[in-house]
């Protein structure tokens, strides 16, 4: 949320108890009004209180509008992971799923670290990706920020630019960690606009990077019991 937002819309509409909690990342001034002033104040000033319940109403339908996307995409995400044959594969179908649940975001890519070159590799990205030492600035920025972080202009993103998103004016990028491992990222990119992604999208995509470090490790182990399973059979075939 940004300067100018509410929350607890939901208290005007029912007298119920909170349902979520709220904390300031900086420092900011909040606004409280009571219900029972604010019931009050529409009873003696009709007119404008109609103009507030319909502002908040609207809120309220707008985050029920991308919570529906967001639970929708999640769904969708799911279904690709547990169809999905191979890394490459899944990977794809995820990055063409943020797309279109985040249309703000022009392009998108996803890596995979790959313990034998001990690099991070494109597993789905535009023609021309190449791999990722673990040195680079954007891979150390993904492990120092676990959950993930969104970069509104050039000028935030110049440090860590890579050829791959050159010219890009927004980032979003979410690690894909376990047990503080990280098993690669997902990057959403817009060249044309800047501020193209908010805190409701990171926490989306993060969300989606959590269902995909279960099946890395997933895909992982049962590639293990392949390789395994070939060694006990050419072993017995001696």
């Amino acid at each position: 949320m940004g300067a100018g937002s509410v929350f607890g819309e939901m208290a005007f509409f029912s007298d119920s108890p909170r349902t979520a909690n709220a904390a300031a990342k900086t420092g900011a001034v909040l606004w409280k009004i009571e219900r029972r002033d604010f019931m009050k104040f529409i009873s003696e000033e009709p007119k404008a209180g109609l103009k507030i319940l319909s502002g908040l109403l609207q809120v309220t339908m707008d985050r029920l509008e991308q919570t529906s996307q967001e639970l929708a995409t999640i769904y969708q995400t799911g279904k690709i992971i547990s169809g999905g044959q191979n890394l490459s594969e899944i990977f794809k179908g995820i990055v063409e799923q943020a797309l279109l649940a985040i249309p703000t975001a022009e392009n998108g890519a996803a890596y995979t670290y790959n313990e034998f070159n001990a690099e991070f590799d494109p597993a789905a990205a535009p023609a021309g990706a190449t791999e990722l030492s673990v040195n680079r600035g954007l891979i150390r920025l993904m492990k120092e920020k676990s959950g993930g972080l969104v970069l509104d202009s050039a000028d935030e993103i110049k440090p860590v630019e890579e050829k791959l998103f050159s010219g890009a004016v927004s980032l979003l990028a979410s690690p894909i960690l376990k047990d503080a491992k990280l098993l690669g990222f997902i990057l959403l990119w817009s060249a044309k606009m800047p501020h193209a992604f908010r805190n409701s999208h990171l926490l989306l995509v993060s969300t989606v990077s959590s269902q995909l470090a279960e099946a890395i490790e997933n895909i992982h182990h049962r590639q293990e019991e392949r390789d395994k399973q070939r060694l006990r059979n050419a072993r017995d075939s001696y």
